[in-house]
């Protein structure tokens, strides 16, 4: 295992997942006691708002972080260092919505894709959100 790695490494990869043209992007944001380590606001209706938990190794730690934003999100996302991606049960996250981004030292890939959470409107999200810049708006 790759002891240098850290989170915020792994962020410009995540980032390029989701391109500044299509959303607006945000790191360390405030839920409840939580901070979400990344999370893209579409731009227009056409996207859904994303939530991601980064990890290097602990994926069963994030996967319970990571349903937790499905109560606010659209998407969930589990972005997990590659050297650790092997060790992640898939059934579970499948299970849970929740979707599964492997990360390199070249790039990141959506390996699982996160499913609909049944609980988002964007009026819930903007009331449960403590968002720096006011959050997002609709068109």
């Amino acid at each position: 295992m790759t002891r240098s790695v850290c989170e915020s490494d792994m962020l410009p990869a995540v980032r390029r997942l989701f391109p500044a043209s299509r959303f607006t992007r945000h790191t360390e944001v405030p839920l409840a006691s939580k901070w979400i380590d990344f999370c893209a606001l579409p731009r227009d209706d056409e996207e859904l708002p994303v939530a991601v938990e980064m990890k290097v190794e602990k994926w069963r730690r994030a996967l319970w972080q990571a349903i937790t934003y499905r109560q606010v999100f659209a998407l969930a996302y589990v972005a997990i260092w590659y050297e650790s991606a092997h060790r992640v049960n898939r059934d579970l996250f499948g299970m849970a919505g929740v979707g599964l981004i492997r990360v390199t030292k070249s790039g990141a890939e959506i390996i699982l894709e996160a499913t609909p959470s049944p609980h988002y409107t964007l009026e819930r999200m903007q009331s449960l959100m403590n968002w720096p810049d006011g959050g997002p708006r609709r068109g």
